[in-house]
């Protein structure tokens, strides 16, 4: 059985344009999680240098408000192990993590789940200082519904781009084969 013209020429077409969309969509798609994951990396970077190098102290009012800047939990464990401040209300089960030295080694860690919400968790040392209201693991907590978020404006616009592109290329394509044959 043979095939239409117009078939012959619109199929191939189609199926050329879904796999663009797709495998741009793929590459667009992993670009955007590690530039979301970049851009809140360096924004907790900048959040957690200024808690270490402030001369206020580490207060749970502090914590919140630097919470309300870069959407992330905090939780200052002291020499003692035990919390000297903290933006959760529960913070016995916080999971063991490796703890970061540098500021600038701070990553996106694993995954933690506290109280049902899902978070990537760090813990960094702050540097010894003289307030012993500011020693101690800083535990940040980035909430992953907020990284999700970030991604999806991130890779949205240009996906939805390129499908109505795909949409446009699948009826020139019909219309030409329709006028050919």
């Amino acid at each position: 059985m043979r095939w239409p013209l117009r078939n012959q020429i619109m199929l191939p077409l189609i199926v050329v344009a879904i796999a663009s969309v797709i495998a741009v969509g793929a590459i667009n798609g992993m670009l955007a999680g590690r530039r979301t994951a970049l851009q809140v990396e360096r924004q907790l970077r900048q959040v957690v240098g200024v808690l270490a190098t402030s001369s206020f102290p580490l207060t749970n009012t502090v914590l919140r408000q630097m919470r309300d800047l870069s959407s992330a939990e905090f939780v200052l464990i002291n020499a003692s192990l035990t919390v000297s401040a903290a933006t959760l209300q529960t913070t016995a089960r916080l999971p063991k993590t490796e703890i970061v030295s540098r500021i600038q080694d701070l990553r996106l860690g694993p995954s933690a789940s506290i109280d049902g919400q899902q978070y990537f968790h760090t813990a960094v040392q702050l540097p010894v200082g003289l307030a012993t209201s500011r020693s101690g693991v800083l535990h940040v907590l980035f909430p992953q519904d907020e990284y999700r978020r970030a991604w999806r404006q991130a890779f949205l616009p240009s996906f939805i781009v390129g499908a109505l592109t795909a949409l446009v290329i699948a009826a020139v394509a019909c219309g030409l084969a329709n006028r050919m044959s």
